[in-house]
């Protein structure tokens, strides 16, 4: 596939219009990172007619959910549209996870549509800041072991850039779709960061094949 490296699509919204990607789950025995943590790690987003009715019925599925194996969950809004909800979470295991998405697909009360799912399969990460600005990137890398290489050799430029935080991954039944989910000190900080020539330079050295989707996150609750 021939690269494209076009100035970065950045979507100022927390999970905004990030294409129409379905979880695609099965059990793919070449992707372990996530299974070793001991958790999967999960991203759902969808459209909701009205977010607080919406999570007036999240909040009341706390104990069917829980029961289904969640263990965490981060729920919020689209950055610029807060008419798209969606949902972080941390299940006991895949097929827990399976099962609960195969239930919200034909009982998503509230959402005018079916959720977008993805597994996240996560190879490394920083403790966390708390920031209030949050970002998810993903695209499409030749390779990700060699993108992954590259994403490390920009350490310090990310630290000097005003990354707080950082964990990497691939999607699990994805493996050449990287991501990137971050914290910053400042929104200005992320902006400058993704303007920056030499991680251009270095990201195409990475193998990228495309833009990344930029999503920023509008966090509204954790637990």
């Amino acid at each position: 596939m021939k690269k494209i490296l076009v100035p970065m699509l950045v979507v100022m919204v927390s999970l905004m219009n990030p294409g129409n990607i379905n979880a695609q789950i099965s059990d793919n025995q070449d992707n372990q990172a996530t299974e070793d943590e001991g958790y999967i790690k999960t991203l759902m987003y969808h459209g909701v007619e009205d977010y607080d009715e919406w999570k007036e019925l999240f909040d009341d599925s706390y104990d069917i959910r829980t029961q289904a194996g969640e263990m965490s969950y981060e729920v919020g809004t689209l950055y610029d549209d807060p008419g798209t909800a969606y949902i972080i979470n941390e299940w006991y295991t895949i097929e827990h996870f399976k099962v609960h998405l195969s239930k919200i697909m034909n009982n998503n009360v509230g959402a005018i549509e079916s959720p977008n799912a993805f597994i996240l399969n996560k190879f490394e990460s920083s403790p966390l800041f708390n920031s209030e600005v949050t970002t998810f990137m993903y695209h499409e890398v030749e390779n990700f072991n060699t993108w992954m290489a590259a994403y490390d050799e920009v350490y310090e430029m990310r630290m000097d850039a005003g990354e707080l935080s950082y964990e990497i991954g691939n999607f699990y039944d994805e493996p050449n779709i990287a991501y990137v989910l971050n914290e910053w000190v400042s929104l200005d900080d992320f902006h400058n960061f993704l303007q920056n020539s030499e991680l251009r330079t270095k990201m195409e050295q990475g193998g990228v094949l495309e833009d990344p989707v930029v999503l920023i996150l509008n966090v509204r609750e954790k637990r």
